[in-house]
């Protein structure tokens, strides 16, 4: 008897769950923490922002280096609404793995050494509900 009494809420919380969460959205606005030395938020909320001044993103460049060998290098940029700055660049493979997988509607996070400008870590998360309201009115 108790069994049943728990099976039903539990079946009937597991159908609600995926409409309670369809059309889901979690902007993520730029933000720059030049104490902490990280940058983070998502592409679309940084593309739709009010200000020009504000923008995010990661990028990889390889190069022959002439004597037959590649050369990889990477990098992560942002700018927020309240004028701060971060940039950073790696030639780390790890970085530059995880650099790579950036989508162009995904959550970046970059952590940089100020002195040497280098990153120290890259996150990112490619999911639908950073997609914004915006685009998914779009259809």
């Amino acid at each position: 008897m108790k069994l049943k009494h728990l099976i039903a809420p539990l079946a009937l919380g597991l159908a609600i769950a995926p409409m309670s969460f369809a059309g889901y959205v979690q902007p993520a606005d730029v933000m720059i923490d030049l104490e902490n030395n990280y940058a983070q938020g998502d592409l679309v909320t940084a593309r739709t922002a009010k200000s020009d001044d504000v923008y995010i993103g990661c990028g990889t460049r390889v190069y022959e280096d002439g004597v037959g060998g590649i050369f990889r290098t990477g990098f992560c940029q942002a700018g927020d609404a309240d004028g701060n700055i971060a940039r950073c660049f790696t030639t780390n493979a790890g970085l530059l793995d995880e650099i790579s997988t950036v989508a162009d509607t995904g959550y970046i996070a970059f952590g940089f050494d100020e002195n040497l400008g280098s990153c120290l870590y890259v996150f990112n998360s490619n999911q639908s509900f950073y997609l914004g309201k915006e685009v998914k009115e779009v259809k």
